[in-house]
């Protein structure tokens, strides 16, 4: 697992997009994508906006998530050596809860994978990583960022105080 901060000016720029009126955020019943692998915990509803999905077709790149994704390969050599394709790229905006419990742990994708989570706001509502039976807590920051394998179980949480948490979840 990987743990990293991209720039200000980076960060500021995905926030301000991410946080805007061009944004058009479709209410999603579910905190998980209906092909995904899952386990326990408290499902909630979730506005989505697809960047990329390669089985469906679709490739919305904003000129910030263009700049965000080179900042992220140029900072993580190793982890983009065999890099091929993003298979899916989404934003996902979860308003505030009244408890802030670990939502349905999933996997994203039944193939081998890698797992990006970017952090657009100041927020609480932590990221869980699972591995078997212990699991890692990563606080959202803007800016902030995780890599793991796609193997792992991981799962979201509402936030409490703050009034909505965006992530983007990069799947490559």
């Amino acid at each position: 697992m990987i743990i990293g901060k991209v720039s200000a000016i980076t960060s500021n720029s995905v926030k301000d997009y991410f946080e805007s009126e061009y944004i058009k955020w479709i209410y999603n019943n579910s905190t998980i994508h209906k092909n995904s692998l899952t386990g326990d915990g408290i499902d909630c509803p979730q506005f989505v906006f697809t960047i990329v999905d390669i089985e469906r077709n679709i490739n919305i790149l904003p000129a910030c998530v263009i700049d965000l994704w080179r900042q992220l390969v140029k900072d993580n050599p190793k982890i983009f050596e065999n890099f091929i394709s993003l298979s899916r790229v989404k934003a996902n905006m979860v308003t505030r809860g009244t408890i802030s419990l670990p939502h349905i742990k999933h996997i994203d994708q039944h193939n081998p994978h890698m797992v990006l989570i970017y952090y657009v706001n100041n927020c609480d509502g932590d990221t869980y990583i699972y591995d078997n039976d212990t699991y890692t807590s990563i606080s959202p920051e803007q800016g902030k960022y995780v890599i793991f394998d796609g193997a792992l179980m991981h799962a979201g949480s509402s936030p409490v105080h703050s009034n909505h948490r965006i992530v983007i979840n990069f799947n490559f």
